[in-house]
């Protein structure tokens, strides 16, 4: 997740098994990520997230998604 501390904690919770990594720590922390598994990138709305994405892909990971709407969409769907 690349949501904040203060989100990953707040009322519109995270995904079972989440591992908060805040989007301004990526770039220092992107070689703890493992690299043989999709990776799916979460923060509020889908915008951090996308960025992330991004981020990402053009560090060589190919397998990244955004989770579209992020978790007010996901808390939306139920």
């Amino acid at each position: 997740m690349v949501r904040g501390a203060y989100e990953y904690h707040g009322p519109l919770g995270r995904l079972r098994g989440a591992t908060l990594l805040p989007l301004p720590e990526l770039e220092a922390r992107a070689g703890e990520l493992p690299r043989g598994r999709a990776l799916l990138l979460v923060c509020r709305s889908g915008v951090r997230s996308g960025k992330a994405c991004d981020a990402l892909a053009a560090r060589g990971f190919e397998a990244v998604v955004n989770l579209t709407g992020g978790m007010i969409a996901w808390n939306e769907a139920g």
